[in-house]
């Protein structure tokens, strides 16, 4: 199952940077989405697609030797597998749910 956010109304998105293969390596992809999607926040759950090697060089050049950023967040890795893993049926019927109340509230309004 694929995960991006809590979309309604949508039946497909895309990624730029994959969706346009010509474009790939020239773009880096921030996801973040997971942590929204399954209320992961403060467990450091965003990553980054990098396919081209020497920007990715880059990038971790400037993130463990200048910004000593590079520790990461083990009980966010571990959430993130699993969610991704074990989360499908969790999210089905959190927008099941989120739906509902939409529709009530669309109701409420009227």
């Amino acid at each position: 199952m694929k995960y991006t956010q809590i979309l309604f109304f949508a039946t497909q998105t895309y990624t730029f940077g994959i969706a346009i293969q010509k474009v790939s390596n020239q773009t880096i992809t921030c996801n973040a989405p997971p942590s929204k999607t399954f209320n992961l926040a403060g467990l450091s759950t965003s990553y980054l697609i990098i396919p081209d090697k020497a920007k990715l060089n880059a990038y971790n050049s400037i993130l463990n030797d200048k910004l000593h950023l590079n520790m990461g967040n083990i009980a966010g890795s571990v959430a993130l597998q699993a969610a991704y893993n074990f989360g499908a049926d969790w999210l089905k019927q959190l927008l099941e749910y989120v739906a509902k109340m939409w529709n009530w509230f669309v109701f409420f309004l009227q």
